[in-house]
């Protein structure tokens, strides 16, 4: 019930033109960029059609739009919105579907990955009690390290997601350290790439801390992501990124909605904070 109340709502706030004009003045101050997240794909014909409808309907874009100029006000150019496709955990539906998905439309993502699911792959009593005890979700297949092999051979980016996915404001100060830095080095020991970029495990202000950002830097990282959903702003970076998540199953239109921005008035609301990772 209150899912298509919040359906309803948006699509009010479309029709009556105050998305457009939340973007417009949104857009004053810089391009528009949207980062979305997915986690497991077991449905590929859905995904494929979300994909296309983004491509065809936004300004789809690679992770090395987060390296760009950001402030200032958007060009009369740059009249699409920018949407960035990330993935979070590490799932075998990735390998099978993703990577062809996303080559078939001219697509690049941002992998966040916990390596300690990839490690129990294969080994299924293991890999059922991480993705059920620790990701909260029921079970589903991890993807391997030949398959994050072949995510980064797609020339699409890697990032770290931890190695148990924990809530790492939760964690002592030594733990929060090993999590963060062994999750990147373990990535970068098996594909040979530099892993720059980090997604907080949950994505909410509950789960990080000022101290977290701060051991993400003495890492060596770059960026950190959240799960808040927003278009991005300049105070985001480094380590304030907010993501969108989409689940399977979400109609194209909902997505649209989201993507242009309607949800983020439905939130301030007071009736929809949106979050998972």
């Amino acid at each position: 019930m209150k899912e298509r109340v919040q359906e309803a709502m948006a699509c009010v706030a479309s029709t009556l033109g105050a998305a457009a004009l939340y973007r417009a003045r949104e857009r004053r101050k810089r391009q528009l960029l949207r980062v979305l997240v997915f986690h497991d794909l077991p449905e590929g014909a859905w995904f494929d059609e979300i994909v296309a409808m983004l491509v065809e309907e936004f300004c789809v874009v690679g992770p090395e739009v987060l390296e760009e100029k950001r402030s200032g006000p958007a060009s009369e150019a740059d009249v699409g919105m920018r949407v960035l496709l990330s993935f979070d955990d590490g799932f075998a539906s990735w390998e099978k579907i993703a990577l062809p998905v996303l080559e078939a439309r001219g697509a690049t993502g941002l992998f966040f990955i916990s390596s300690g699911l990839i490690d129990v792959a294969g080994k299924e009593a293991e890999a059922r009690a991480y993705v059920e005890n620790r990701l909260g979700v029921r079970y589903r297949k991890p993807l391997s390290w030949a398959g994050v092999r072949a995510v980064a051979a797609g020339g699409h980016r890697i990032g770290a997601h931890t190695v148990t996915h924990p809530n790492l404001a939760s964690l002592a100060a030594e733990e929060e350290e090993r999590e963060i830095g062994d999750g990147k080095k373990k990535l970068e020991d098996e594909t040979g790439v530099q892993v720059q970029d980090f997604a907080y495990p949950f994505g909410r202000w509950e789960h990080f801390t000022r101290a977290t950002e701060t051991r993400l830097r003495e890492a060596g990282y770059a960026r950190g992501f959240t799960t808040m959903s927003r278009f991005v702003r300049d105070s985001d970076f480094p380590w304030r990124i907010p993501r969108l998540c989409i689940t399977e199953g979400q109609r194209p239109g909902t997505v649209r909605r989201y993507c242009a921005g309607a949800y983020d008035l439905v939130g301030r609301s007071g009736l929809w904070c949106r979050g998972s990772g």
